[in-house]
Parts: structure tokens; sequence; C-alpha cells
């Protein structure tokens, strides 16, 4: 029976020999599921942040914030296997709301700069929940004289799910006050039209389109495209998953505002963020902060 399951999981024609680690994914699976309930009530999730650099200046005043999950048993859950298993329960609805709150507690943390800009994911079933915008309206009350923003990021296949109803939505979280960005652009189905018509003030490039910029000329050339047509747009860029000089340096040329990526920060825990953003989130420019970074990280290194 659950060989049966499996195999219908994947498309088409196919079968599953009910073997040892069939039958540990699937016991993996219930233990999951089970630490699911009332996970929010518990101290075992918290939020990493990932620093945004701006390319112009060298500062750093956003972040994207991800959930992450300690497992009392399993340890470290990665989001992809402990999303997709919240959105099939339905617990996501609790998990987003959990998230919404966090972030709203690190932007008015006495450490938080200023003025700064915390971006959470929001997925499909979320988008139908009726406590979204009640949540986020609270949420953007508590921030009212912090200065700090909260940024709602959603991905293409939500707008695709129900476009107008998702337009709505946008439109009242933006009239709330909250920012809107438009998640792993290019890695879905939606065309420009859709792009146009749904009201953000960010599009995030996927990290499939950084990743060969320096070697493909037509991807790069397709990328210094995406970002001069963010600019004539008025919408701001970050491109995802910069991991080197090279990548920094042509998309610095090509005109985006943004990056995120190993090359600067991983996804930090609370205090190493705080740590992270009062010694290196308030350079000078570009340059000063690659040369402390590297600096850092050749200290760092054995030997």
């Amino acid at each position: 029976l659950l060989s049966m399951r499996e195999a219908a999981k994947t498309p088409g024609n196919s079968f599953r020999i009910h073997d040892s680690e069939l039958q540990e994914n699937v016991k993996r699976r219930a233990i999951l599921r089970r630490g699911l309930v009332g996970i929010t009530e518990r101290e075992e999730l918290f939020l990493a942040l990932q620093p945004k650099v701006n390319l112009a200046s060298g500062q750093v005043t956003s972040a994207e914030a991800l959930i992450r999950w300690v497992h009392p048993e399993l340890g470290f859950v990665s989001p992809a296997d402990f999303i997709p298993l919240a959105e099939s329960t339905g617990e996501i609805t609790k998990l987003g709301r959990w998230v919404i709150q966090e972030a709203t507690r690190l932007l008015l943390h006495k450490d938080m700069p200023r003025g700064f800009c915390l971006a959470v994911n929001v997925s499909i079933l979320q988008f139908t929940d009726p406590e979204l915008i009640p949540t986020v309206g609270r949420a953007l009350k508590q921030l009212e004289g912090s200065g700090g923003t909260l940024e709602i990021e959603i991905t293409e296949s939500v707008v695709m799910e129900d476009t107008a109803r998702v337009i709505q939505t946008v439109k009242e979280l933006i009239r709330l006050g909250a920012k809107v960005a438009l998640d792993d652009f290019g890695t879905g189905y939606s065309s420009l039209a859709t792009v146009t018509q749904l009201p953000h003030h960010t599009l995030k490039l996927d990290k499939s389109f950084v990743d060969t910029i320096t070697s493909d000329q037509r991807q790069a050339t397709l990328v210094k495209a995406i970002i001069k047509a963010s600019s004539l747009m008025g919408v701001e860029l970050v491109a995802e998953g910069v991991e080197t000089k090279a990548q920094c340096q042509l998309l610095r040329d090509f005109g985006c505002q943004l990056i995120q990526g190993y090359y600067f920060a991983r996804p930090m825990k609370e205090d190493e963020f705080f740590c992270w953003i009062s010694n290196y989130g308030h350079e000078p420019d570009l340059e000063s902060l690659e040369k402390r970074l590297h600096a850092r990280q050749n200290s760092a290194s054995p030997g």
C-alpha cells in the first residue's frame, strides 16, 4: 500500500519497491506531520535573516526572513520538506501568521537599524486565509513610528492561482502600508502582462538566472534586459543567489539595485545577524564592504 501511494506521486506509469528507505521516508513524514501540530506554541522555529546589499552604496537596509525548524528528534528540517507538508495539512496558515509576528518582533528589536525592511514569504494557501489582512494590519500598527517596514513576498505561482483575487489582496496590503515583492521571477508561468497588472514594489530575479550570467552571453543579455525593464517600470530589482565577485560586478554594471546571496552573507540567526549588521551594514561604499568581508573570511580560514 505504501509503495502504491509513493508511485502515485510520480506522473505517468511508475512503480515503487517497498524497501527500508521507503519505510524510513514514510516514518519521517509521519513524525514531521505530528510535529507540525501546535508547532508555533513551542520553541522549535526561528527566522534566519539574509541581508540584501545595495550595489550603489554598499549599504544594507533590508533582509529576507526565512523560516527554520529544529525538530527535537530529527534536528534541522529543510523548509523544502516541511513547507509542502504544512500546506497539505493546512498548518501553513498558522506558520504564516507566526512568521509575520516574529518578523515584526525583530523589526522592533533594539539592535535593528531604524528604517529597516524585512521580507517574509506568503504561500498560495495563506492568500485564502481570512486572517492574512488582519495579521498584517496588526503588525504594521505595531511598527508605526519605528521606521520599520514589512515586505510581503509572493511567487508567480500564487499570482497564477487566482489572479483577480491576489491582485485585490495585494492592493489591500499596500493600502495598509506593506511593501510587496514578486519572488522567484522567471520560474513560473505568468506573462509579462500579469507582472505589470500586479501592484508591487520589488521584483526578485531567481537564482537560476544569475548562475550562468558570467559564462552564458544570452543569459547575461536577458538579465540585463529584465533589470532595464524593472527600472523603467519604477520597480526595485533584487538578484537572488549571488555567490561570486564576478556575478556581483556584472550585475552592478547592468544597473541592478540589490543583491542577495552567499557572496555577502548566508541566512543568519538573530544574534549573528545583529552582529553582522552592526559590523558591516554601514560601509561607505560597496568596495569597502567587500574588502572587510574578504578580510574576515581570510582570518576565519584555517591555517
